[in-house]
């Protein structure tokens, strides 16, 4: 089960639209919701349904226009290709975020050994100052 906030960050659209196209997909019967105290939580098939009303809206078709053929069935909604695809661009978008968590971690652990030692600021770019570090500890 997902919530509003995370299907709009999974889909990359406001929180504001992806709570007016849930709702309007939900009472259209496309999804069932679940209330968990003040949050609303969708099923994680909701994701592949806002997506695909996204894409509709993006190619010029008005919102009424895309629920209507999602409603007719014109679109499938189960295509698996695209579904890989979706499935890698959300892991592309993770690794992207643990990439810059792990870069500012690097930049915080070497300032801290450039405070400890007392040098000044390096001139060279942080993953050379981390492989110098790395190759004077195994040399």
């Amino acid at each position: 089960m997902l919530s509003v906030k995370q299907l709009s960050e999974r889909v990359g659209i406001p929180y504001t639209t992806a709570s007016k196209y849930l709702k309007a997909l939900q009472e259209r019967g496309f999804v069932r919701v679940r209330r968990e105290g003040n949050r609303v939580m969708y099923p994680d098939e909701a994701e592949e349904l806002l997506r695909q009303l996204v894409e509709l809206i993006k190619s010029g078709i008005s919102f009424s226009q895309a629920l209507e053929r999602l409603s007719r069935g014109e679109i499938p909604l189960k295509d698996p290709v695209l579904e890989e695809l979706r499935r890698l661009r959300r892991e592309i978008e993770d690794l992207k975020k643990e990439n810059q968590a792990l870069k500012d971690l690097v930049m915080l652990y070497l300032s801290r050994l450039e405070e400890i030692r007392g040098l000044p600021a390096p001139k060279k770019p942080w993953w050379k100052r981390l492989f110098d570090l790395v190759g004077k500890k195994s040399g």
